[in-house]
């Protein structure tokens, strides 16, 4: 009960998550009528996109326009009429606040209200609403007075649509500049600088268009335009003339070209790269192939015979060689490692001894230990290095067994010297592979020269370095021509897609050919052959239990194979004997059953022991092993930044 009251105390003591929040402005509709007295009045009407609670949103306008020497004019522009209002039906207009509200307003936020700021350079208009998880239409106007350059020759309007200092993008956007009835749409020319996707359009002498479907934080959009001189009388004065903002417009024009030329050299240049990389990827997995093809590919493993089973081991050979034959590599599992201890017990090496007594407390078991015996009789490498391992690393132990203290190997002091030694037990694992596989290339079932051409890391490290590269190809290409030519970012996506996934592929396919590129020979492949077929005719011993084995050398060696080829612990042990008493006898005494006095047991008890020894050696192996104009139109140009107007804006 404490604790829960607890609990609940430090919960509630937990700050509150703080709940994401964003807004979009999509679509932006901008009105600018120009009238006769050189003034233009503006209408800005934004959607803002609300997700959460917003109470404020504010826009700064710029009355300075470029330098002199860039627009012909000096004059900053002259703004007034400053509205706010929401886009309803009727519109509302907001209420704009005193000079002595206008002091605590950022605390307060006044809803339906709002201030303006004179910043010098810029005129910053704020104003207060509640909105959440909706849209909210706003509409700013205001009139600049002097928004027109009257210049030598012509008249000019160089006006920053969206300024570059607005928080958040902006979509869809439209503006459109609606001009004096009666001028001649032969004389007008209109240029858009900005983002190359926009468009300008004259679509009537008195309607010129700008579109641009989007614009991100710190670009601007900017409209320039020419008029006939004559036809408005008020402005600011300018000193350039129509041949000079044409020709330098033109220079805009000329400078976006080099700069499409060069984003386009360097996105096909990307694109090239890709186009590289598959080729290099296929000429090195073709190659690679080619190579596996001619030293590392098995020929298909012959008939034993009709049946495809064989009742007997058909060699001597150690466990490790048979698993590295079955599987055509030098790996070896923790089955290896467990069916060569049993080897070691059959050839006398070690003895299997039983605890005399249960240990443990809840669940008590009988513990099993491996005594050294003195047999001097000689071992395969594989099997001498377990030994020696065994006898010389992990050391005996006195123990209390049959009745007598003796030196013996714990199972589980052996999984916990592995436990000890982590570090070592990769490399113990790797020498015990290795020389089983010299073993198996001594003795004539593995191609040596197969093995020479597996060991060569040969095309695998080009195709890590390819594999990088189509990975950069596809992060890092994509974004790059995205920014440098938007119109090839399709063809870029799928070559850098294409490239990433085949340089993958590649690899993968290369690490294949060399963990499978080790080759048999006739001899091993006829010797595997003869190994499945012993494997399958243990599978079906089931079949077969009429005929009971009758030797105990052959049920040692069903014990050993079996366990290394997959069949259970108690499957083995329980597979059917007519043993004579003193076969029964030696088999008990060398495999784990309990203490002989002389007196006679029953084979069933040799069976029980049996499948706990065999259990218990299967997972100290796992133990050990397993974790490892008009009507014309055009596109942007990249110059500009001259225009009056523009600024930025947000939310909050």
């Amino acid at each position: 009960m404490i604790l829960s009251v607890l609990i609940s105390l430090f919960t509630l003591s937990l700050p509150s998550p703080v709940l994401a929040k964003s807004y979009a402005l999509a679509p932006v509709n901008l009105d600018f009528t120009l009238n006769a007295n050189g003034s233009m009045d503006v209408v800005e009407t934004r959607d803002y996109n609300f997700s959460g609670d917003y109470t404020f949103a504010y826009q700064t306008i710029g009355k300075s326009g470029g330098e002199i020497t860039q627009t012909g004019r000096n004059d900053s522009y002259v703004i007034d009429h400053i509205r706010v209002c929401e886009s309803l039906t009727p519109p509302s207009c907001y209420r704009l606040l005193s000079p002595t509200e206008v002091a605590g307003a950022d605390n307060t936020r006044p809803e339906n209200t709002y201030y303006i700021r004179d910043d010098g350079d810029s005129w910053y208009v704020k104003w207060f609403y509640r909105a959440g998880d909706e849209t909210k239409s706003f509409i700013l106007a205001y009139t600049v007075n002097n928004a027109l350059t009257r210049q030598t020759d012509v008249d000019e309007l160089y006006w920053t649509i969206i300024g570059d200092q607005w928080e958040i993008g902006q979509s869809a956007i439209t503006a459109n500049f609606h001009l004096l009835p009666g001028l001649d749409g032969a004389q007008l020319r209109a240029w858009a600088h900005g983002p190359l996707s926009g468009r300008v359009a004259i679509d009537s002498p008195e309607l010129i268009t700008y579109t641009l479907p989007s614009l991100s934080p710190g670009e601007f959009f900017e409209a320039r335009f020419l008029l006939p001189q004559g036809i408005f009388q008020g402005g600011a004065t300018g000193t350039f003339s129509r041949t000079q903002i044409i020709a330098q417009e033109n220079e805009f024009i000329q400078e976006t070209i080099n700069r499409q030329t060069q984003s386009r050299s360097v996105a096909l240049l990307i694109i090239f790269g890709g186009i590289l990389i598959i080729g290099l990827c296929l000429f090195l997995f073709i190659k690679e192939l080619h190579l596996f093809l001619r030293y590392g590919q098995d020929k298909p493993l012959p008939s034993v015979n009709l049946a495809g089973r064989v009742w007997e081991p058909p060699s001597n050979l150690p466990p490790s060689q048979v698993e590295q034959l079955l599987g055509g590599t030098k790996k070896l599992s923790t089955r290896a490692f467990t069916a060569t201890i049993l080897s070691l017990v059959q050839s006398r090496h070690f003895r299997i001894l039983r605890s005399d007594k249960k240990q443990g407390f809840i669940l008590s078991k009988y513990v099993y230990s491996l005594l050294p015996t003195t047999s001097k009789q000689p071992l395969p490498p594989p099997e001498a290095y377990l030994r020696d391992l065994l006898v010389n690393r992990i050391k005996t132990e006195p123990v209390l067994l049959e009745g007598k203290i003796q030196d013996v190997i714990p199972l589980p002091s052996i999984t916990a010297w592995f436990k000890a030694h982590a570090t070592s037990v990769q490399g113990i694992l790797r020498n015990f592979e290795d020389l089983a596989f010299a073993n198996n290339l001594h003795t004539g079932y593995f191609d040596s020269m197969a093995h020479t051409q597996a060991q060569k890391l040969r095309g695998i490290l080009p195709a890590v370095g390819l594999m990088i590269l189509g990975i950069l190809d596809q992060s890092m290409g994509i974004a790059l021509v995205g920014i440098s030519c938007p119109p090839l970012l399709p063809l870029q996506a799928v070559i850098a897609s294409l490239a990433m996934f085949i340089s993958i592929l590649v690899l993968v396919a290369l690490a294949v050919f060399k963990a499978r590129g080790e080759k048999r020979t006739d001899l091993g492949l006829t010797e595997t052959a003869h190994w499945l077929a012993f494997q399958k005719h243990l599978k079906e011993y089931a079949l077969t239990k009429n005929y009971p084995i009758d030797s105990v050398i052959l049920w040692e060696k069903y014990l050993v194979y079996g366990t290394l080829l997959g069949v259970s612990a108690k499957a083995l042990a329980e597979l059917p004997l007519t043993l004579s008493a003193h076969e029964t006898q030696v088999m008990a005494a060398h495999w784990g059953a309990s203490s002989l006095h002389g007196t006679s047991f029953d084979l069933s008890s040799v069976a029980g022991s049996l499948s706990n020894a065999i259990s218990s050696i299967s997972s100290v192996s796992s133990s050990s092993f397993g974790a490892s104009g008009t009507g014309s139109s055009g596109g942007s140009s990249g110059g500009g930044g001259g225009g009056g107007g523009g600024g930025g804006g947000g939310a909050g």
